[in-house]
């Protein structure tokens, strides 16, 4: 007997493998996923403009950083600090030089690494954005500027379909060997209002469909279904109510492993989990013995993770 609905996830074994190059962007459950698949030894870039919520705020920062684009109608001064409407508020300057310097920096950082990437993970979190009236461009995040500033408004599934196959040709010119895995993000936006949410979660769901079916390069991960359709439970979000908690994350991350890595990538992983709890445990007393022991433990592991990366 079947006690909960169960998400088919269309495996693709020996996908993502260790030595690859990944670019995660999009909400923060993008860094959710990626923070593991770092801890598991991939080289993989997480969000370096911070969260980017909606797919408008991503496709436009992709598009900027290859075309070298830097719009300074978009600064905005608050509280002493200079901010980016294209970006997230963790990135901030204290001139509008050092801003501009510093999300430069991190555009090029993205670029570089969606140059040589073999996975980019797009993780879109709402369709509902604020386009800033002054300069008529939507805003990744408002600063916290007064909402006079803004009108509120919900993305269409055309606009942002053309936007992405614009996207997508521009992203084959740079990388045409690059795959693009989309994932909707399964935090519910509530501020808006629950039918508002349920709105914007279903325009992200079609785009992604229509991606997917439209382009050989891209597949789609079900993060949010496996949330609001398998786990189903409020146990498994946090006090907020809004955000999946640790445990819906592990969840979902296993869900990942199984239908995006090999045996071998599982195995690196495995070994590079041992690493991490050796380096973090502190025992009570510590001699130069014990950290010969400590050194060599960890130096085996290395030497195992290097063979099994050596494997063909």
């Amino acid at each position: 007997m079947e006690l909960r609905t169960s998400v088919h996830i269309k495996e693709d074994l020996g996908r993502f493998q260790q030595g690859q190059k990944i670019l995660s962007l999009g909400s923060c459950f993008a860094e959710n996923i990626g923070s593991r698949l770092k801890l598991a030894g991939f080289d993989i870039l997480i969000n370096p403009l911070g969260n980017l919520f909606n797919p408008s705020a991503i496709s436009e920062n992709i598009v900027s950083g290859i075309n070298e684009i830097y719009d300074d109608a978009l600064v905005v001064e608050r509280d002493g600090s200079f901010f980016h409407f294209s970006c997230h508020s963790d990135i901030y300057g204290r001139t509008e030089a050092d801003l501009k310097t510093l999300v430069l920096q991190r555009r090029q950082e993205m670029i570089d690494q969606l140059k040589q990437a073999d996975h980019l993970i797009l993780t879109f979190g709402t369709a509902w954005v604020y386009r800033h009236l002054k300069s008529g461009s939507i805003v990744a995040n408002c600063h916290k500027i007064p909402q006079a500033n803004f009108s509120k408004e919900c993305l269409n599934l055309t606009d942002m379909f053309k936007s992405y196959q614009s996207l997508l040709s521009l992203l084959n010119q740079i990388n045409p060997n690059l795959k693009v895995l989309l994932t909707v993000s399964p935090v519910r936006h509530i501020k808006n209002g629950l039918h508002e949410n349920n709105l914007s979660k279903a325009q992200l769901l079609l785009l992604a469909n229509e991606l997917a079916e439209k382009f050989d390069n891209i597949s789609y991960f079900p993060a949010y279904e496996l949330v609001l359709d398998d786990l189903r439970d409020y146990r498994f979000f946090e006090k907020d109510m809004i955000h999946p908690n640790e445990l819906a994350v592990d969840y979902i991350y296993e869900k990942f492993k199984g239908a995006f890595f090999n045996e071998r990538a599982i195995a690196i992983a495995r070994l590079y989990h041992k690493i991490m709890l050796l380096e973090g445990h502190r025992p009570r007393i510590s001699n130069e013995q014990h950290q010969e022991l400590q050194e060599k433990k960890l130096d085996q592991l290395r030497a195992n993770i290097d063979q099994l990366m050596n494997m063909s």
